[in-house]
């Protein structure tokens, strides 16, 4: 059997993307028991239910797409130390902007921080992969 290359860097920064990933999935749970919202009730008729969805979906819709870029970046030998920048900034903006999602006294700012946040790293981790596909630099 071939080995396979590690890839520790992803690996780290999915973790914390999946534990991120459960505390909404709970959150959410939580508050659907809370406000009485059933299965396949539009979660429109309570905007705190409506929050915890949408925060949980949008974690959803955005984190594979950008784990995927920074897992090919790893593989094909990027530097580590660009890797845990994009890593990591993306963990915390995903933080912040699950929180303003959940929280409508905060929601304005940290949804901004939130979506250039993954904006910025989807898009950089984008430029820099197709860097690395014509041999541009940022090999490690």
């Amino acid at each position: 059997m071939d080995s396979l290359t590690p890839v520790p860097i992803v690996a780290f920064y999915a973790a914390g993307h999946a534990l991120l990933h459960c505390y909404l999935s709970i959150d959410t749970v939580y508050t659907r028991i809370r406000t009485s919202a059933q299965l396949g009730e539009p979660p429109m008729s309570n905007e705190l239910t409506l929050r915890r969805v949408r925060a949980h979906a949008n974690n959803v819709e955005y984190v594979p797409l950008a784990l995927l870029l920074l897992l090919i970046f790893e593989f094909n030998g990027g530097q580590a130390w660009l890797a845990h920048t994009f890593g990591a900034f993306f963990l915390i903006v995903r933080i912040i902007h699950s929180y303003g999602l959940r929280d409508a006294a905060r929601s304005v700012l940290c949804r901004i921080i939130g979506f250039w946040g993954t904006i910025l790293t989807i898009g950089g981790t984008s430029i820099i992969n197709i860097m690395l596909a014509f041999n541009l630099g940022l090999m490690g």
